[in-house]
């Protein structure tokens, strides 16, 4: 990226909002997870949804 003319902070940045989309993802990932196993939770005690 250096090389291509990137000045550091540009990469910096660049990298920071990389990182704050992947946590963005693994929350979501968590709560659809979380979601996932009170569904399962509650069809295995015969809950209805």
């Amino acid at each position: 990226m250096l090389e291509a003319g990137w000045a550091r902070g540009e990469v910096v940045r660049a990298l920071r909002r990389l990182i704050a989309a992947d946590n963005m993802t693994q929350k979501e990932n968590a709560k659809v997870e979380a979601d996932l196993a009170i569904a399962r939770a509650m069809l295995r005690a015969g809950k209805a949804l």
